[in-house]
């Protein structure tokens, strides 16, 4: 259940803008003369309402914009001068223009307004610095470490970590210019990335994460484990440590937490809070239900090499892009942690042996000598991915597929009867068939059989998974402006670029560069409003602002029903010297009206579906 206040502020927020939006119609209107009969915020039945100066204000039912009812607005009359004065269709089409467009002006004065005033007092952001880049991504391939703090994208500063992203999400596949500074200071780098479309999320991406608190700072969940153990909101994290396991790797810390998260095994963390002395805790999972669908309990190998970075082990070894890594010094490898875990074992100087598949067959990659730092750069240099061609899997631990006898890299060959050719068809039959009921006949080709072996797997729900109750915060900083010249100069420059972002949304889904899928309707809007309301004030009139900037520049679309509609048959208006035909407003709107429910049906069905994900 939400907050009562941070909702409270929420509607607030929303009907603030709506409200800025109609009262530049309003007062553009009165400005010009024309007689004002409604003010509403909403649309539907009056829940209040109350009457001064001739005009009617109210707060409607049904809270998805508002509107400005004028005297003779829709009238459609060839003689103005017949008119009363105080009439809409009365005054000329450069003040009704000024009419139609006054939400529009008054959406971009309270940008320039308020974005100046809430940097001058700090908004809380998400602080531009890296986490571990996706591997293979570009960021990744282009060797960005973890920690780097972005200063600039394409030569604009950056105040926030999504500003990132957004240079590649909107930038239409164009290449991306990062100048950042390594963690351990010095002086700035540049470094051009070329995005790649991700297909899931429906944009271009750099393959970026935000970075964790340099500090460490945890937040533990009430009634954790986490909490049972001692572990306290506010403490630093020092050491992270599996027990039982060898000593991980010295690779960022994101990526331990999310290895050791996913063990199932207890954690022993050394904390501090900078005032005592460090102490240890010991966090024993408690294991909850995972939910009752039937699956197999399969995940896909992640064998194949998807990209290189450039390495000493690399060159010598004459790793390739497409060998897929069978095994390291022995022990095999099925997904990429196996592959730094068996970096790992050998953490001193010694030979190193690596086995690939390449072309079909099997190649030895031999060195007499290689030494921990080595093979920890290794690590970090190979980025493993699955082969959707082949449907070769990884049981989980405790799952259907386990407790029937399947083994890491089996390679799934046919279900029930029908023959598996890559991993999207094994994930589409499965779930097809597991919803029905009964046991699977499961076909399996085992490494080193020459005969397929058969399975009978009855699909069951994942058992318990391991829940511990803590997380390291991302790393936020306030951003303040350094004066007032520089909040204006900063909120000048975010109001523009707010606008831009908007078109260049609009234009990434009208070339497919953006997925329509990220399109919301009221119900994004609201989640997003009541997540920047928790943040306080300054966060939530930054983020109404940015709301602010997107009425404006949706209104000013030429769509009829829309401002942007109204202004453009004014232009047509002034261009022909009289008014266009009654039949072709009417057709306009009509098709406006088609268009705007549609869009809002489309964006509402897309807020269902993120919902029940």
């Amino acid at each position: 259940m939400p907050d009562f206040l941070p909702a409270l502020q929420t509607v607030l927020g929303i009907g603030l803008v709506i409200f800025v939006h109609e009262l530049g119609h309003f007062l553009a209107a009165r400005w010009c003369g024309v007689r004002v009969l409604t003010f509403s915020l909403g649309f539907g039945p009056a829940l209040l309402s109350w009457r001064r100066g001739g005009t009617q204000y109210q707060i409607a039912a049904v809270p998805l914009g508002g509107f400005v009812q004028m005297a003779g607005e829709g009238q459609r009359v060839e003689e103005r001068a017949e008119l009363p004065r105080d009439h809409l269709q009365a005054k000329s089409v450069g003040q009704r223009f000024l009419i139609y467009s006054g939400g529009v002006l008054m959406n971009l004065l309270f940008g320039l307004v308020v974005f100046p005033l809430v940097f001058l007092n700090g908004v809380r952001f998400l602080e531009p610095r890296l986490g571990s880049p996706v591997p293979g991504g570009p960021a990744w391939s282009a060797g960005l470490p973890a920690g780097a703090t972005v200063l600039e994208a394409n030569g604009e500063r950056v105040i926030e970590f999504s500003q990132i992203e957004l240079s590649a999400a909107l930038g239409g596949g164009r290449p991306v210019e990062l100048l950042w500074r390594p963690a351990e200071g010095g002086e700035p780098r540049l470094t051009r990335l070329e995005p790649v479309k991700n297909t899931a999320a429906g944009f271009f991406s750099l393959g970026v994460r935000p970075g964790l608190d340099p500090q460490g700072t945890l937040f533990v969940f009430p009634g954790s484990p986490a909490e049972a153990a001692g572990l306290r909101t506010g403490e630093r994290l020092l050491e992270l440590a599996r027990i039982g396991a060898d000593a991980p790797l010295p690779r960022p810390l994101d990526q331990q937490l999310r290895t050791a998260l996913d063990s199932r095994e207890p954690l022993e963390l050394l904390v501090g809070d900078g005032r005592s002395e460090a102490r240890r805790v010991t966090i024993e999972p408690r294991f909850e239900n995972a939910g009752e669908r039937r699956i197999l309990g399969v995940g896909g190998t992640q064998h194949t090499i998807g990209a290189l970075r450039d390495a000493a082990l690399v060159r010598r070894l004459d790793l390739r892009v497409g060998d897929r890594v069978l095994s390291v010094d022995g022990r095999a490898v099925h997904v990429a942690l196996d592959f730094a875990q068996a970096l790992e074992r050998g953490r001193t100087a010694g030979p190193l042996e690596i086995v690939v598949e390449r072309e079909g067959s099997e190649l030895e990659l031999r060195l007499p000598e290689a030494s921990a730092g080595e093979r920890s750069e290794l690590a970090l240099a190979v980025a493993l991915e699955q082969d959707p061609s082949q449907a070769r899997v990884v049981p989980t631990p405790g799952g259907a597929a386990a407790a029937a006898g399947l083994l890491a890299g089996d390679r799934i060959v046919a279900l029930d009867g029908k023959r598996i050719e890559g991993w999207a068809e094994l994930q589409a039959q499965v779930e097809g068939r597991a919803e029905r009921g009964g046991a699977l006949a499961v076909e399996v080709q085992r490494r080193g059989s020459d005969e397929p072996l058969r399975f009978e797997i009855e699909p069951a729900p994942l058992p318990p998974q391991p829940f511990y109750g803590f997380a390291v915060a991302e790393a936020e900083y306030t951003f303040r402006a350094a004066g007032v010249v520089d909040s204006l100069a900063v909120g000048v420059n975010s109001t523009w670029k707010a606008l831009r972002d908007v078109w260049l949304t609009l234009k990434g889904m009208l070339l497919a560069d953006v997925s329509s899928k990220n399109l919301g309707s009221i119900i994004m809007i609201g989640q997003v409003s009541y997540s920047f309301s928790e943040q306080g004030w300054a966060n939530l009139f930054y983020f109404l602002c940015l709301l602010s900037m997107n009425l404006a520049l949706i209104n000013v679309l030429p769509v009829p029903l829309l401002d942007g509609g109204h202004l453009l048959f004014l232009l047509l208006e002034k261009l022909r010297g009289k008014p266009l035909p009654e039949r072709v407003v009417g057709y306009g709107q009509m098709v406006g009206l088609v268009l705007l429910v549609g869009l809002m049906v489309y964006a509402t069905y897309n807020d269902i579906l993120r919902l029940l994900q």
